[in-house]
Order: structure tokens, then sequence, then C-alpha cells
């Protein structure tokens, strides 16, 4: 019994070498994610920080004079990402319908519907985007590692408030670009009891 160890024990000292030079690569690859839904929430007057209603708009819009306040939240489903993120780049087209904004952009984990609570996550500001003519971008990659494997990944857009409040209308091309690095998968050695 104790020679049959001992061969056992070596055939793996042997097999290990072997078995990560077997390493299966999986090459890198760019992404690029779509919203699963997208909706505008306003907290309706007097403005309380608790969001009244949403509806999903053809022309989301952004705002907060003081009184009440509207807020566009997105989500993206990230199930389709399989190797380890090196780059995200969180995109819309937008743009603004007086002077510049600043709309901060908040992060959270989503679920794939948006919900009326969404609109109120502010926990976790990734930056901010100024004056919105055209396309704008956001780096996001340490939000997008922390989320869990096959998570949705949810984005509050927050106006600052400006009195008077001119409309901020995004209106769309709302995407998530996702490089992934090169994942290397071993295969598996399954050692049977003899």
């Amino acid at each position: 019994i104790l020679f049959k160890h001992i061969c056992r024990l070596l055939s793996l000292l042997i097999l290990i070498p072997l078995y990560s030079s077997l390493s299966l690569p999986v090459l890198a690859d760019t992404i690029t994610l779509y919203p699963v839904d997208i909706a505008s929430g306003r907290d309706n007057g007097p403005k309380d920080g608790i969001f009244d209603e949403f509806y999903n708009p053809g022309f989301p819009s952004l705002y907060d004079n003081g009184f009440s306040e509207g807020r566009i939240c997105v989500e993206f489903d990230l199930s389709s990402i399989r190797a380890p993120v090196v780059q995200a780049t969180l995109r819309c087209n937008a743009r603004q319908s007086n002077d510049a904004a600043l709309i901060t952009i908040y992060g959270y984990s989503g679920n794939g519907q948006i919900e009326l609570s969404d609109f109120a996550n502010t926990g976790n500001a990734l930056g901010t985007m100024t004056g919105i003519p055209e396309l704008n971008s956001l780096a996001v990659t340490g939000f997008i590692s922390s989320l869990p494997d096959n998570s949705y990944a949810g984005f509050n857009f927050d106006e600052a408030l400006r009195t008077p409040s001119p409309l901020t209308n995004c209106f769309g091309d709302f995407k998530l670009e996702v490089k992934t690095g090169t994942l290397t998968v071993a295969p598996t050695i399954l050692l049977l009891d003899q």
C-alpha cells in the first residue's frame, strides 16, 4: 500500500509541470454591450431624495432645479464577459439644451430591470461628465471588475443642482465597451483511486 501511494505521489510530481504547460489560453477580446433597460426617474416637488415615478422614455432627460429632479438609470448584462476585465468604458451620446451641465455617474449592482429605488443609488460615484455635446465617455474598469460574474452593471446619471435648470437631454447610444485580457485555463486532471 505504501508503494502504491509513493507511486501516485511521484506521478503527481511528473504531471504538475506537464499540467501547467498544457494550459489553454482564452484570447483577449473587446465586447460592446447595450442596455437591457433604460429609464428616467422623477423626484416630484418638493424634492426629498425619494423618487416618485419612473418611465421608459424615448428621450431620457436630466434636471435638478431644487424643487424637483430627474435622473436616468441604465443597466447592462455582464454575463457575456468570460475573462478578466482589462478596460471598461461607459459611453453615451447626449446633448445639453442650454449651458454645460455637470453630471455625476454612480454605479450600482443591478438586476436587469430598473426599479424606483435605483434612482437613489448615489453611494458609488464613478466620475463626472461635463458639457455633453455629442459622445461622452467615462472609464469604469474598477467598478465593472468589482461586480460578480453574470451580474448586471447599473449606472445612475445625476445632474448637479442648477437654478434656473436647463434640461439636459440624453438621447441614447448608451453602451459599455469592455476589453478583456488573456485568461489561462488549465485542463482538469482526474486521479482515480486504484
